[in-house]
Order: structure tokens, then C-alpha cells, then sequence
């Protein structure tokens, strides 16, 4: 007989069920009376503990008598797995949602349906629910309550508030978690453990929207092996994440952690229907406790050895995600009902939260220390800038004095070698009373020009051998139309010489000079041709030449090397230069040719 009894929860008139009556059957519209598989159960009703493992839909009924109906009514079902119709007096009153697969998936939702006071009546009443289990044969139906409208639908909006809108919350913010720090690690590839943090918040982010997504869009029983692998990655991503985030290193574990979650997740796809609830919820969810064990013994372990506030935070955190964890498992198993509301969503927000707010704690943490330490570099190199300034100052000051040292030394030797012997030679001359008018001119005239020449090294030149060219035209051109010769300027633009320094420039001119001064004595020429140009050496070196031309007798059949030859073979090698004597049809020529780059200069040695 059936036993129609007030409900303890809630007061009369609402009507509440501990026996019904169940039908083995598979049609679409309730089964008659007269049925012969009708048989009485006990709710709540678990299929695996009573009387059936398959995934067959099934039906249940109940007869119920109202004295009186006032106002709206309502039928409650605060837990069912996974969908089912409700049929009222015949009439089909509504549904929770696709019966095929991929059917919708109630198995953590309260349903309600208002019933109108049209679908009861005074009397006897009877009530059918078709019940479709998962594909395990997991089905579940809890307590049914029949009652006013004020009465019951407080009750289902305090429960769904339970059940969707708190797991709903925890998804976003599991998934907000693994966004934010999958950012982090765009940004930092090197530093691993945002990875493992983040994949671990998306895991658990997916194990809590398994509980208030309704439709999937894959077979109900691939999507459940996904929720089941993703329990077992947010164990492997954390005790991963906890090594990188305590700098400790565990290849072995971590690759043994990693075939574990592979050879699990291939085999929650692979095992066949009938055998997945057991090994889902028996086997591989306690393998899995065992492992959040252990990652709660390395969190205290840790903590003994380097004990802080956020580490035992971090303890008590993981303590209760674990219990949590354990408590849905104990419900997946039916060890406690399952019409008791899942825990482990909002074990993965108190967790995890903990762990972002160590990460973010440990971000401002180093922005800290990387201000202060910049303040501190800042302020090290504006002194380290200060100290270099005056350095270089002092070693400028010094170069600039040593500079300057060099060029008064070398004046004075080329004065006492090139002036003070001309001006020595014409006191002499001068003193013995006998001397040349001419000679003594030339003597005067020689060290005039060594003046001359000294000063005029002194101007800039930018190490362009064009411009001393030009300095000394300006110079010789009066003497040279004195003497009669005429110039013909076939000077063009060339490359700089590096290092074409004053010193160089003298002794340029000096070569120059004395070339000049043997054409206006020995050539017997009227004119003098000053040329500029690039030549390559047989090396494929670039290198500059100065030529000086006249229209004179030449150079003999053998060339004789007196004293002022030597001299300007003398002053060649001091500036690298190289010097030539050709003759030509006109009569002859010196050449004098540059290196135009230290790396060219091993020729001239």
C-alpha cells in the first residue's frame, strides 16, 4: 500500500511521498494501473542501491487525495538524476528539458513546476514521473512535495540558490582566476607555475560548470569522462604549481604526476558503460584523494619548515578543499545522499583564492623591492654619473695639458731643427763678416718659410689633404710667380686620411716646400702642375696621392740622392706616406701617396 504522509520540512497542507510505486517500462505516457511491473520503492530512490543499473527510462507514481485546493499549487523536486516529465491527473504538466541524448542535465538543479488549480481536483489525485538515468544507469529521484505555491517556492529558490547561482558564481570566478593569470604568463613563458596555476583554475572552472550546465554539446557520457579527468588535472596542476611556486625540484614526481593524468583520462574514455560509474567513483576518485593527501602533506611540511601567516592560510585552505572534495566523493559513491548539494566548486575558490592572493601578494612583493632597488641603482648611478663626469673632466683636462705639451715640444724641435739652424747658420755668416748677399737671403728666406709652415700646420684641416694643399698654394704662389713658373691646379676632392694630424700636416708641407724649392733651383721649368686622386694598391687597398709635376730638364739617368731627397724620404715614413720620383714627357714627377685607414698603413712600414 502506498503511504501518503505530511511532509516533516514544511507544514500541511504540502504533501510529501515515502513510498511509490515504480514501473519498469520505456513508453512515453504513463503506464496503466493494471501493470504488472509496478512495484513499491522507497524514496528517496537510488537506482544502483534498489532495483536497476541500466540507462533505460523508468516511471514512477504516486495517489494522493486534496480536501481542498486554495490559490496556486506546486510540484517540488529538489533532486533528480538526470532529467524527468511530470504527468498530473493525465495531463502532462512539463519536463526539465530534451529526454534524448544529449539529454538536459538536472542532476544538480531543483526542478518546479506549477501546477494551476485546473490539473488538481477534490479527491484522489495521481501523480507520474518518467525518470531518464545518465548512461551509466546512475538515476536518482529525492523527496516530492505537492503543496501551495507560497510554501514550496521558497524553498526551491533557497535550494537553486545552492545548487546553481552560488556553483554559477564559482565557475566565473575560477575561470576570472585562470584568465588574469594566464595573462601573467603570456607574459612570462619563463616563470612556468602561472601556467600550471592557470590550467589548474580552468580545470576546476570546467568541474564546477559541469554542475549547473543543463546542455552539453557532446554525448552525456563523453563530456562526464571530461569531468572526471579534470578532477584528477586540478590535483596534478596544483602539487605541480606548489613545486615552481616553492622553488623545489621534482622531475620524477612530475613526470610520474603526468603519465598518472594521461593513462587516467584515456581509460575514463575507454572503459565501457557499464563499468564507468565503478571505476569513475570507486577507483579513480579515491587514487585522487590519495594525491590531495599528499599535496596537503607537502603544504604543512613546507609550512613547519618556513612557517608564515599565508602558509597556514594556505594549510587551512587546502584542509577544507580536500574535505569538501572528499564529501562530494562520498556522495558520488552513495555512501551519503545525493540529493546533498556539491562542495567542491567552492573548495576551488577558497583554494585557489588563497593561492592568487600569495601570487599577488608575492607580485607586489617584488615591484617592492624592484622600486627600491631601482631607487637605490638610481641613485648609485647618478653617482657613478657624477664620479665619471668629473673623471673625464680631470682625464680631459690632462689630455688636453699632455695634448698641448706634445704640440709646444714639437715646435719647439722643428724651430731648433728647421728655424734656429737657418737663423744659427745666417749669424754666422754674418759674424765673420764675409758674407753673401744671396746667400744670406736664402739662408733668412728659408726660415721665414719654417714659420711659415709651422703656422700654418696649426689651422684645422679636418684630415683633408685638399686643404693643406690649398694653405700651401696660398703660400708658395707669390715665390713661384716671382721665380717666373707658372700653376696649373688639377686638385679634385679626395678621401680623408685618418689621423692627419698638425705634426703630419708640417711635415706635409715640408716635402712640398722642399720639392718646390728644387724645381725653382735645378729644373729650369716655367710651370708646375699640383694633382690629387685615388689609387689602388696591387692589395686592393684605397689609397690617396698628391703629385707634383714641372715641365723641367727632368731627373738625370741616374738619380741622385742627395741630402734634401733623403730628408723628404726621412719625413715620409714619419707620416706613412711613400714618395716616388718619375719623369715624364713634360719633364718630372713626385708622387706621394696616403694610406687612407690605419688598416692600410702595413704597406707603408
Amino acid at each position: 500500500m502506498l503511504q501518503t504522509v505530511s511532509a516533516n520540512d514544511f507544514p500541511e497542507p504540502v504533501i510529501s511521498f515515502q513510498q511509490v510505486l515504480f514501473a519498469d517500462t520505456q513508453i512515453d505516457s504513463p503506464p496503466p494501473t493494471n501493470d504488472a511491473s509496478w512495484r513499491q520503492v522507497n524514496l528517496p530512490d537510488n537506482w544502483h542501491e534498489s532495483h536497476r543499473s541500466d540507462a533505460k527510462p523508468g516511471w514512477y507514481r504516486m495517489e494522493f487525495m486534496i480536501e481542498k485546493v486554495e490559490g496556486s499549487w506546486g510540484i517540488y523536486l529538489p533532486a533528480i538524476n538526470t532529467n524527468g516529465v511530470i504527468w498530473l491527473n493525465g495531463k502532462r504538466v512539463g519536463d526539465g528539458g530534451s529526454m534524448q541524448d544529449p539529454a538536459a542535465r538536472n542532476w544538480h538543479r531543483p526542478l518546479y513546476f506549477s501546477t494551476g488549480k485546473h490539473l488538481l481536483q477534490r479527491g484522489n489525485n495521481s501523480l507520474y514521473i518518467q525518470l531518464l538515468p545518465k548512461h551509466s544507469g546512475y538515476g536518482f529521484l529525492g523527496n516530492i512535495y505537492i503543496g501551495p505555491d507560497t510554501i514550496l517556492r521558497p524553498a526551491y529558490e533557497q535550494r537553486y540558490l545552492i545548487k546553481q547561482i552560488l556553483p554559477e558564481i564559482s565557475t566565473v570566478l575560477l575561470f576570472s582566476f585562470g584568465l588574469f593569470i594566464s595573462l601573467l604568463w603570456f607574459k612570462r613563458r619563463k616563470n612556468s607555475m602561472y601556467g600550471w596555476f592557470a590550467a589548474a583554475c580552468f580545470f576546476w572552472a570546467l568541474v564546477a560548470l559541469d554542475m549547473v550546465v543543463q546542455h552539453v554539446v557532446v554525448q552525456e557520457r563523453l563530456w562526464d569522462a571530461l569531468v572526471f579527468a579534470s578532477v584528477g588535472w586540478i590535483v596534478i596542476c596544483t602539487i605541480i604549481f606548489l613545486y615552481r611556486f616553492w622553488g623545489e625540484q621534482h622531475p620524477r614526481y612530475e613526470r610520474f604526476l603526468l603519465w598518472f593524468g594521461s593513462i587516467g583520462t584515456v581509460t575514463l574514455y575507454l572503459v565501457g558503460d557499464e563499468y564507468f560509474y565503478f571505476f569513475s567513483s570507486f577507483v579513480w576518485d579515491n587514487l585522487l584523494i590519495i594525491f590531495s593527501l599528499y599535496m596537503a602533506w607537502f603544504i604543512i611540511h613546507h609550512c613547519v619548515k618556513k612557517p608564515s601567516v599565508e602558509a597556514w592560510i594556505l594549510v587551512a585552505a587546502t584542509i577544507v578543499a580536500i574535505s569538501f572534495g572528499g564529501h562530494d566523493n562520498l556522495v558520488q559513491m552513495g555512501i551519503l545522499s545525493f540529493d546533498r548539494p556539491h562542495l567542491m566548486p567552492f573548495g576551488g575558490v577558497l583554494l585557489l583564492g588563497v593561492i592568487l592572493w600569495m601570487l599577488i601578494k608575492q607580485f607586489v612583493n617584488t615591484m617592492d623591492e624592484m622600486e627600491k632597488l631601482n631607487r637605490d641603482l638610481d641613485i648609485r648611478v647618478q653617482s657613478k654619473s657624477r664620479e665619471l663626469v668629473e673623471n673625464y673632466m680631470f682625464g680631459k683636462q690632462a689630455e688636453q695639458e699632455k695634448v698641448l705639451a706634445e704640440e709646444r715640444g714639437r715646435i719647439m724641435r722643428d724651430m731648433h731643427d728647421g728655424t734656429g739652424g737657418h737663423l744659427v747658420a745666417a749669424l754666422a755668416q754674418v759674424e765673420k763678416g764675409d758674407f753673401n748677399k744671396a746667400v744670406l737671403s736664402e739662408t733668412l728666406q728659408s726660415a721665414l718659410d719654417d714659420i711659415r709652415l709651422m703656422i700654418d700646420s696649426l689651422d684645422p684641416v679636418d684630415e683633408d689633404v685638399v686643404t693643406v694643399l690649398a694653405m700651401f698654394r696660398s703660400r708658395i704662389e707669390p715665390r713661384l710667380r716671382y721665380s717666373g713658373i707658372s700653376i696649373r691646379w688639377q686638385v679634385q676632392d679626395v678621401p680623408t686620411i685618418t689621423g692627419f694630424s698638425p705634426e703630419k700636416v708640417l711635415q706635409l708641407m715640408h716635402i712640398l716646400h722642399e720639392v718646390v724649392t728644387n724645381i725653382i733651383k735645378h729644373a729650369q721649368a716655367d710651370l708646375i702642375a699640383f694633382r690629387t686622386g685615388v689609387h689602388c694598391s696591387p692589395s686592393g687597398e684605397e689609397q690617396v696621392y698628391v703629385e707634383i709635376e714641372d715641365n723641367g730638364k727632368g731627373f738625370g739617368g741616374k738619380q741622385e740622392y742627395g741630402r734634401g731627397i733623403a730628408n723628404m724620404h726621412y719625413r715620409a715614413s714619419i707620416i706613412r706616406a711613400k714618395l716616388k720620383f718619375l719623369n715624364s714627357e713634360q719633364g718630372a714627377i713626385v708622387r706621394i701617396l696616403f694610406p687612407t685607414s690605419p688598416s692600410s698603413e702595413a704597406e707603408f712600414s
